[in-house]
């Protein structure tokens, strides 16, 4: 049995995939559940071709099923360990017999540091967020990146997190989310049965949101039904419809922002007019975006 398995779900990832794998211990199994067949795989390793796009956490599952590792490393094709001795230190930091999960320092193109680590999922922190506020004043993201030494956090990004068999087995994704917020309820449940940990010293890069440039409307509006989705399933109905009703103000305000930039500078900026059209699309959502997903129209 190995130490550690390495989940990647790809999803039009040939641009990236290479990095990612040849950053990877020699020893560790790796799984890719590619989402968008065929990609190209430059290393040896498990390869499972999805017939459909079924979404983030439901390909994860499908890895974490027939993974043999004692550890299982989550991990964005866009994103890369600086070398395999930072994948060994999240191994390491596993060993902590309190620990249940951890996560890495993300790097970003432009060498700054991603914020990975968050507070837990509140309707409050969501109106920090669709507000605006957060950008001001951080009440939802803790800033890592003065840390030196690992610390418990409530909960680290699902782009790049180790976590141990609990009980003989993985935990798995809430397949009822199709993409964002997957890892937030995942992290929910592992902090209940121990602690999350970031750890500093274990470097990644990270091309962020190389998968999902395309089509932004739909990636904001999957991400707003998974809050929802996550306050449903937690703390009930009529959270939330308050944390849509939030969303939903959230987009008219950003929709209002570039209305008035748009104006100002006379529509000559492509960027404000595309902004401008990404937030109406994101207003008149439908209340549940997965239905461009086959399998997801049923109710959670």
């Amino acid at each position: 049995m190995p130490k550690l398995s390495v989940i990647i779900v790809a999803y039009k990832s040939d641009a990236t995939l290479g990095k990612c794998l040849s950053s990877l211990p020699i020893d560790a199994e790796i799984i890719v559940v590619d989402n968008s067949p065929p990609t190209t795989i430059a290393r040896d390793a498990i390869y499972v071709a999805m017939e459909r796009n079924e979404g983030f956490g439901r390909a994860c599952n499908v890895g974490l099923t027939r993974a043999q590792g004692e550890l299982a490393l989550i991990l964005n094709p866009d994103a890369w360990a600086d070398s395999p001795q930072h994948v060994d230190r999240l191994v390491s930091a596993l060993d902590d017999q309190s620990a249940v999960a951890v996560g890495g320092r993300l790097i970003l193109p432009d060498g700054s540091v991603q914020l990975s680590c968050a507070r837990r999922l509140t309707l409050w922190s969501v109106f920090l967020e669709q507000s605006l506020i957060e950008k001001i004043v951080k009440g939802y993201w803790i800033d890592t990146s003065q840390d030196s030494a690992p610390r418990i956090v409530p909960q680290v990004t699902g782009a790049c997190f180790l976590m141990k068999r609990i009980n003989g087995q993985f935990l798995r994704f809430d397949e009822r989310f199709f993409l964002y917020c997957e890892d937030t309820e995942l992290m929910h449940r592992l902090s209940k049965l121990g602690d999350i940990i970031h750890v500093p010293g274990a470097v990644f890069h990270h091309e962020l949101g190389a998968s999902s440039d395309t089509n932004r409307w739909w990636a904001v509006a999957c991400y707003n039904r998974g809050k929802e989705l996550y306050f449903r399933i937690h703390h009930g109905k009529p959270s939330a419809w308050l944390c849509l009703l939030i969303n939903r103000l959230g987009a008219l305000l950003r929709l209002a922002i570039y209305a008035a930039v748009t104006l100002v500078t006379l529509g000559l900026a492509g960027r404000f007019r595309k902004g401008f059209a990404t937030f109406w699309k994101v207003l008149l959502a439908p209340l549940d975006p997965y239905k461009n997903a086959p399998w997801s129209s049923r109710e959670p």
